[in-house]
């Protein structure tokens, strides 16, 4: 019997971002908690994605906030929902 693997390679891929949806609430001490959606474009298609990994507004710096048109690499396939862990800059 003749067994056949499949082996997927999922290589990071890199993505412009197109638009950005945040969504805050107030924290008390800490700010506002925000979330955010980001529409990503790769190869002229735009998907959107929803980024897990809410955070504080005091905790986070200006600079650390991902930015319009920015290139990022996301190191995991790609689904509805990312992890902020997964998200670098390019």
């Amino acid at each position: 019997m003749l067994t056949i693997l499949a082996l997927v390679v999922l290589a990071p891929s890199d993505y412009t971002i197109v638009e950005i949806h945040r969504e805050a609430r107030f924290a008390g001490k800490l700010g506002e908690l925000v979330h955010e959606s980001l529409v990503l474009e790769h190869d002229g298609k735009r998907v959107t994605v929803d980024v897990r990994g809410d955070y504080h507004t005091m905790c986070v710096r200006p600079w650390q906030r991902l930015q319009e048109g920015q290139t990022i690499r996301i190191n995991r396939a790609l689904g509805d929902r990312v992890n902020r862990a997964d998200i670098a800059r390019t």
